[in-house]
């Protein structure tokens, strides 16, 4: 038997049973994991329904972060204003904190799945499915950070900029 025959057998054997009380449906194990799948529901929607949960979730976490870290480093900035440093600038070095946790998480983020799709391929038995992490991908997912690390740093990144030598060093 060739495994280009497997098909035609497979025809003839639900053929056979197709009347009886029990009729067969012979199906590849790859077709099988798909149909499991695919009851399951939509599940391009459902993936990206939790990525957008996952995204809002980081983007307030790593904002309430910023706000967390300005004002432990409230000292620190005032040095640095006294020092010289503008508020452009101090404003620059906050959103580049912010942009340095977003773009690290992004990639170790990619890299994780990169190495866990192979093993995720082999648990539901679909060797045959062409699943890869595509090198754009690590691209688009730098840029999502980048803008999300804009978003979630720039209340904070305002704030430090705004506020006088004084009040800081007050504070402390």
């Amino acid at each position: 038997m060739q495994a280009s025959e497997a098909p035609d057998i497979a025809r003839n054997i639900d053929a056979t049973f197709e009347n009886s009380a029990s009729p067969t449906r012979t199906s590849s194990d790859s077709q099988v994991a798909q149909a499991s799948f695919q009851s399951i529901g939509d599940i391009g929607f459902l993936a990206r329904a939790i990525s957008t949960i996952g995204l809002l979730s980081l983007l307030v976490a790593t904002g309430t972060l910023m706000m967390q870290s300005v004002r432990e480093r409230r000292g620190e900035l005032a040095v640095l204003k006294a020092i010289g440093f503008s508020s452009p600038r101090i404003l620059c070095l906050v959103l580049a904190q912010s942009a340095v946790t977003w773009i690290c998480g992004a990639l170790l983020g990619i890299s994780l799945a990169a190495m866990a799709l192979p093993h995720a391929r082999r648990l539901v038995n679909a060797e045959d499915l062409a699943l890869s992490v595509p090198p754009s991908l690590g691209v688009i997912a730098c840029l999502v950070a980048a803008t999300l690390a804009l978003v979630s740093g720039a209340i904070p990144a305002w704030q430090a900029s705004r506020v006088k030598i004084a009040e800081l060093l007050a504070v402390q």
